[in-house]
């Protein structure tokens, strides 16, 4: 049996890993995983917007019923219909079939190994272990992020608004490289959206715990979370000269309305520190907001704070304002029963026999077992066999909310970055003061308001996220430019940007000053290849 739980918990483990979410039981009721142990319905949201956070809290019923316990009740009807004896454990072979049922990915060589693991194996697996593991892997509730350049856009507004008036000026524009170096942490005259987003400081809370997203601007909090990794979160986010504190004086790095971020601030010095960051989560929430699922799809009242303007929509969602930033929640009330893209026979039918034999159905992408499906076991695999199999999986994704971030709107992240390699390059910053030119709608000499919108959507449904075959692991920045220039030129651009920076210069400033003949603080290589003239 130790041998099965080393194997199960292995995959297990990858599929958490690579969700970069992990949800904790709440001590009080183990049996039951909530956002902060009140209800089984309720989910706690950190949104980290470009010049504060929110908080929100969503309350989610499935057919009248709260989200975690329409995930128990499908799991215990599974797991009674795999547990044909009855006896409250089912065997390895059973498990691993139920996982695969739940959306639960296993690589193809943990199946093969399902007879020697019943072999090890002195006991069954029982439901309230199994029950733990679908947890980690296919939980209730599941976050995914496709926040554009990574949250880097919104993340660059206050490190760049020096004054702390929520508007860029020209003034602010020039000195962008200034006011973006504390956020070059490896030293390479580069800004790359990681810098911008999570810096060293997320990075460790991630390998410690796992809790957060090491990219992105939503955070799952969960009742076992420690105050200190929120803390080390709002850090990482809003500190913007990494001296590990949170100024809230102007220009503030964090704004704070009355009764807010600014409570946290007991011993009146007007900056938070992370003794005192970690009260953040005794606040009062932003809002509350309620959704209905499925049949009782019916929507509902929600409440926000005096600041936000909180406007229901006719989906079912929210419209969430605050200033130049909104978010806003889809209700996406799609029954997963009623897929019309599932997977179908006649689709693998190849000698359009009606059912399927085992050559035609190895073509299934994420298949079972052969045998799981042949429950007659006649050698092959007919269509009320088939559909039966697949309603399973319907049923159970019916009961796994997804909630899918995707950030929208204004992005200065792209809008600097001319060659689009996900790299701010001294050139490129340079050149924001021209943003003027082309995004200052008002001609007021500011970029602000609107021309600076931060739009965050949040689509809420049911359905376990669709799995990409041998996905491509994100690449890496790379800086693209075209290098040409002598040959101490190139020498000296370490960082292949193009263009060679003082830092990179080897010679004296007054050297460096005579080679910078229009005195924009880069050497290009036409100045470069004017030395030799």
């Amino acid at each position: 049996m130790k041998l099965f739980h080393r194997a199960i918990a292995g995959w297990l483990l990858l599929a958490v890993l690579q969700s970069g979410i992990v949800l904790l039981a709440d001590p009080n009721h183990p049996d039951v995983v909530a956002g902060d142990g009140v209800s089984p319905g309720s989910q706690d949201l950190l949104l980290l917007g470009p010049l504060e956070p929110t908080r929100l809290r969503i309350q989610i019923e499935v057919d009248g019923v709260p989200f975690r316990t329409a995930w128990h009740e499908a799991f215990d009807r599974l797991f009674d219909r795999f547990d044909n004896d009855a006896d409250g454990t089912l065997t390895p072979p059973q498990a691993m079939q139920m996982a695969i049922v739940f959306g639960i990915n296993l690589p193809v060589e943990s199946r093969g190994k399902s007879s020697a693991l019943e072999m090890a194996a002195k006991s069954g697996v029982t439901r309230s272990d199994l029950r733990q593991r679908f947890e980690q892997s296919a939980p209730p509730l599941k976050l995914i992020q496709k926040l554009s350049s990574g949250g880097a856009g919104p993340a660059l507004v206050p490190l760049l608004d020096t004054d702390g008036d929520g508007r860029l000026s020209r003034e602010e524009l020039i000195h962008a490289a200034q006011s973006l170096h504390c956020r070059d942490f490896d030293d390479d005259q580069l800004i790359t959206e990681q810098e911008l987003v999570a810096g060293p400081v997320l990075a460790e809370s991630n390998s410690a715990g796992g809790l957060a997203p090491d990219n992105g601007s939503v955070i799952l909090l969960t009742s076992g979370m420690d105050p200190s990794v929120v803390a080390e979160i709002l850090l990482a986010r809003y500190d913007r000269n990494r001296d590990g504190v949170l100024s809230l004086q102007v220009p503030a790095e964090v704004q704070s309305e009355e009764g807010n971020l600014s409570t946290l601030d007991v011993d009146g010095d007007r900056v938070l520190n992370r003794n005192e960051l970690r009260g953040y989560l005794n606040l009062p929430h932003d809002a509350e907001l309620p959704f209905a699922l499925g049949g009782d799809g019916r929507k509902k009242t929600g409440s926000a704070s005096p600041r936000y303007r909180l406007r229901g929509k006719l989906d079912g969602g929210f419209r969430l304002q605050v200033g130049s930033r909104e978010i806003t929640f889809r209700r996406i009330n799609r029954n997963p029963n009623q897929d019309e893209n599932r997977v179908r026979l006649q689709d693998s039918d190849a000698d359009k026999s009606g059912d399927l034999d085992e050559t035609e159905y190895a073509n299934i992408v994420d298949r079972p077992d052969f045998a799981m499906l042949d429950t007659d076991r006649n050698g092959k695999i007919s269509t009320m066999e088939f559909d039966a199999y697949f309603q399973l999986k319907s049923r159970a994704a019916a009961v796994q909310i997804l909630i899918d971030a995707s950030e929208q709107g204004a992005d200065l992240f792209r809008s600097l970055d001319l060659n689009g390699d996900r790299v701010l390059t001294p050139r490129e910053l340079l050149r924001a003061p021209l943003l003027l030119e082309t995004d200052d709608m008002d001609h007021d000499g500011f970029l602000g308001g609107a021309e600076m919108s931060y739009n965050l959507v949040l689509e809420l449904s049911r359905g376990a996220p669709r799995i990409l075959v041998n996905p491509r692991p994100p690449s890496q920045p790379r800086v693209k430019a075209d290098r040409t220039g002598p040959a101490w030129f190139l020498k000296m651009d370490r960082n292949r940007d193009g263009d060679v920076g003082l830092p990179e210069f080897v010679g004296s400033q007054q050297d460096f000053s005579k080679l910078d003949a229009n005195g924009d603080g880069l050497l290009s290589a036409d100045e470069a290849n004017a030395t030799a003239k």
